[in-house]
């Protein structure tokens, strides 16, 4: 009809045009032409013939399984036209046409800004359709893609429950809804509704749109994975199962995140009290301007007494967190090259909200045992026995960094917070502060913020700080190779930046675990070792976890007072780190003190009741107590984590051995691939084979030790073990000695006086006059 519709008309369907998904509508031409007798030419598109019906036609058919097939692929579309700037406003079931090969298409794309779709809207207010329309159209505010979310939501909500989520006798009222009141879940309205897909459907429906899921292809991947668990059966349970707060008959009765202002209207209707102050003396929040809606007058004043009803009503009380979780990052698309940073920012979030005071945080090393789980916040939070769980996922477009987070409250089962944040990499540093910032607001309102990390541990230098983080990937795969990887990059760190305590204190806890997981020269990690942690200390010297690594430094050097000063500093500084009580505890079962010893790994379990090595040193405890009930419990609960963690499998052994079980014992050795293996723990190895009757294994074992020692920087304790094995104490004396006699203090030396596999030798005299020597007995 004039000039600036066409050139919007021709502007949106150019646009439209340019799409090409399998899930859109495909244009294929735009042309104008002039009817015969008319002045004036006429614009028209030509698009795709598809041949099927739309979702309205076909709704009542439609069953859990092919509601999360047409939401996935519905998502899809969405996302490759968000992805091009495109926002169709109009997404609805008339919108969405199936086809009989299953594919579903969406029809309309970028016309509904032009054409409208209500008798109520007009031109330059609203548009879209309502019931499907978000609370920031019906407000008449600008929208942008996350309109478009909450209209699949809605269509979600459709296809689930077979009714739509906002209802009334007349335009007014569910405009109404849509901007106060919360829909209940389509599981109170079908049984067989997955919990999981009440979750996303909620999301997408929240009244801010900064809390809904900020991508149509976040929607698409939930969309599948639950899909999938539902076509295989092992659906994490149905929404009927999963315990709620009890219904009130009112449609709040979840609770939901932080609600808009209740009205979208500019002034009052006549005869309607400008907001102010309750008959209770209570005040009311003033209704905020807005675009107006053109409504009837008799519409406006039932949406100022509903909003005014709404205000009156008052809020919901939050739970007390007093616990919580923070579930590895998910990578989105699962990118080899960034599973570093899912893992680190993972990390260093669990590290920051561990110093929000009284709050129990779950060791990484638990809460990693999530990694890639399909399992419902609730169902992981239940199981940790935490209030709150904080879940993420994180997605790299270049260089900009797109995170999405979402703080859950187990026992209300509800979203206490979420949000969407957009950063380069260089405001990865910062936006953790962020997030923890908004975390500790939320579960600690009016409370003081957590305490300060000295500025000197953490780096300002964004490659510092990747580099860092690249480091803790590779350390915390403890392998001998991996860990060449990890020390690599905390030495980078360090030269861009020598003042990240942080990363000193990486390299120093690297070199400590190759003295461990590789046959490096243990004088010369252990000299590395010392210098990056007296770094690290004296650049913070209230971070505890440098004190526990010098304190295994000293522990090695045979320092004895140095060590315990050093544990007793680090369980001081960092009352929440498990390894300073794991490694405390190793100290204090050398010098003798078994049973101190016991109680200090069990306080480290309690901190971190999933890590595998801090579990075996439990069930020592449980052995030198001659408890093997109890420790043979604890080793079956690691194997549950890992079933190949090399040190459960050779203490299982043992607790096979003591009660009899030969044949368990022998098939658990079995178990071991021995290639990767340092000579230390093929020690172990030759030891329950020489035990167990297998000399012959454990003679095979012994010459490879034996040659070992003569060419590389192999401890000659692990040869002295395997002696122990086979009986012969005076040829394991021998090796003990050497290991007492080279240049290089044996690192494992003091160790076997708290170690069962040398009880052989334990009341030798010759052995207790080596370790008077040392300083320990």
């Amino acid at each position: 009809a004039s000039e600036d519709d066409k050139t919007r008309f021709l502007q949106e369907a150019r646009a439209a045009a340019s799409l090409t998904h399998p899930n859109i509508c495909t244009i294929f031409a735009i042309e104008e032409y002039t009817e015969e007798g008319e002045s004036g030419s006429r614009f028209f598109f030509a698009m795709e013939y598809l041949e099927g019906k739309t979702l309205r036609h076909s709704m009542n058919d439609i069953g859990i399984q092919r509601a999360l097939d047409i939401g996935h692929q519905v998502a899809e579309g969405l996302a490759a036209a968000h992805d091009r700037g495109i926002v169709h406003r109009d997404v609805k079931a008339e919108n969405i046409m199936a086809r009989p090969d299953g594919r579903v298409q969406i029809m309309d794309f970028g016309l509904a800004k032009v054409r409208g779709g209500s008798a109520l809207t007009k031109a330059g207010s609203t548009v879209g359709t309502i019931g499907y329309m978000s609370p920031e159209q019906i407000q008449g505010m600008d929208v942008d893609h996350r309109a478009d979310i909450f209209s699949l939501g809605v269509l979600l909500y459709e296809m689930a429950s077979g009714s739509l989520p906002f209802k009334g006798v007349h335009d007014a009222a569910i405009m109404y809804e849509i901007v106060n009141v919360q829909p209940p879940p389509p599981s109170e309205i079908k049984n067989n509704v997955p919990a999981e897909l009440d979750r996303i459907i909620g999301k997408c429906l929240a009244k801010d749109r900064e809390d809904r899921y900020q991508s149509a292809r976040d929607i698409a991947v939930d969309l599948k994975i639950l899909r999938k668990q539902s076509g295989s059966g092992i659906i994490a349970g149905t929404a009927s199962g999963v315990q709620r707060p009890a219904s009130s008959g009112s449609r709040e009765a979840i609770p939901q995140p932080s609600a808009p202002s209740p009205a979208a209207v500019e002034g009052t209707a006549s005869g309607v009290a400008s907001p102010g102050s309750s008959p209770s003396g209570s005040a009311i929040p003033a209704i905020p301007n807005r675009k107006p809606l053109y409504f009837g007058g008799g519409a406006l004043l039932l949406l100022a007494v509903i909003a005014s009803l709404w205000y009156f009503s008052g809020g919901s009380s939050s739970s007390v967190i007093s616990s919580m979780v923070v579930l590895p990052f998910e990578n989105v698309g699962n990118n080899p090259d960034l599973e570093y940073l899912s893992d680190g920012v993972t990390e260093g979030i669990i590290n920051k909200v561990s110093r929000i005071p009284n709050l129990r945080v779950i060791p990484r090393s638990a809460a990693f045992r999530f990694k890639g789980s399909t399992k419902d916040p609730k169902s992981i939070g239940d199981e940790l026995g935490v209030d709150a769980v904080l879940s993420g996922r994180l997605v790299q477009r270049g260089d900009r960094l797109d995170m999405t987070l979402e703080l859950i409250d187990v026992k209300a089962y509800s979203q206490m917070w979420g949000e969407s944040y957009r950063r380069t990499m260089n405001d990865l540093m910062t936006v953790q502060d962020e997030i923890v910032g908004e975390v500790e607001g939320k579960i600690r309102p009016g409370s003081g913020r957590a305490s300060a990390e000295n500025p000197a541990t953490e780096t300002k230098d964004p490659v510092a700080y990747k580099l860092y983080l690249q480091g803790k990937y590779y350390w915390n795969k403890r392998t001998a190779p991996d860990l060449e990887k990890a020390l690599s990059y905390f030495q980078q760190a360090v030269a861009l930046d020598p003042s990240y305590a942080r990363a000193h204190l990486g390299a120093a806890e690297t070199y400590l675990l190759q003295g461990q997981y590789s046959d490096k020269r243990s004088a010369d990690v252990l000299a590395m070792a010392e210098s990056e942690a007296l770094k690290s200390l004296a650049l913070d010297n209230s971070l505890g976890e440098a004190h526990a690594a010098l304190g295994m430094v000293r522990e090695r050097y045979w320092d004895w007072q140095g060590a315990e000063k050093e544990f007793k500093l680090a369980v001081e500084k960092a009352p929440a780190y498990a390894t300073s009580y794991h490694w405390y505890s190793i100290y204090l079962s050398m010098m003798g003190k078994q049973s101190e010893a016991l109680s200090v790994i069990q306080k480290g379990a309690e901190l971190d009741p999933y890590s595998p090595i801090i579990l075996v040193n439990l069930a020592i405890g449980y052995i030198h107590a001659g408890d093997m009930t109890a420790a043979g419990e604890v080793l079956r609960k690691i194997q549950a984590i890992d079933p190949l963690f090399f040190f459960s499998n050779v203490w299982l052994t043992a607790v096979y051995e003591a009660e009899g079980r030969k044949a368990e014992a022998i098939r658990n050795l079995d178990r071991l691939e021995l290639g990767n293996l340092s000579s230390n723990n093929l020690g172990f190895v030759g030891f329950y084979y020489g035990e167990l009757g297998l000399r012959a294994k454990a003679d095979s074992l012994l010459r490879v030790l034996i040659t070992k020692s003569t060419r590389e920087n192999s401890d000659p304790v692990a040869v002295a073990m395997v002696y122990c094995g086979l009986g012969n104490a005076d040829s394991a004396m021998v090796w003990l000695g050497k290991a007492f006699n080279q240049p290089d203090k044996s690192q494992t030396l003091p160790n076997t006086r708290s170690w069962r596999e040398f009880g052989l030798v334990h009341n030798d005299p010759r052995y207790i006059a080596l370790m008077k020597q040392i300083g320990i007995m």
